[in-house]
């Protein structure tokens, strides 16, 4: 009996020492795959990150572009005043611009 005792107890050692080694290796892979999950999760952000950085840049430089024409199409309306004997009109008729002075035509007429 000593010895059929030996043996199983040096079985259930081999086998609690094989399932050690397997539980093991399931949880360093199962570490591997988390880190590939976040790494992966890190390197979406990272993309989203630079997309929306570029998109804030071209929206900024379309605000700019805007800004400019607005600026430029406000100084050329400043400066129509036309002739002495002619109104500037616009697409919504008269403009308030230019100065009243007698004897004016309506353009075009």
């Amino acid at each position: 009996m000593g010895a059929a005792a030996a043996v199983a107890a040096v079985v259930i050692a081999a086998g609690a020492s094989a399932y050690s080694i397997s539980e093991q290796q399931t949880a360093k892979a199962d570490a591997k795959k988390e880190a590939k999950k976040q790494e992966e999760r890190q390197n979406q952000l990272l993309n989203e990150a630079r997309s929306r950085g570029e998109k804030e840049e071209s929206d900024a430089a379309n605000r700019s572009a805007r800004d400019q024409a607005r600026t430029r199409q406000k100084a050329l309306a400043a400066s129509a005043t036309g002739r002495r004997d002619t109104i500037l009109t616009g697409p919504l008729g008269l403009t308030g611009g230019a100065p009243e002075t007698s004897q004016k035509t309506l353009l075009g007429a």
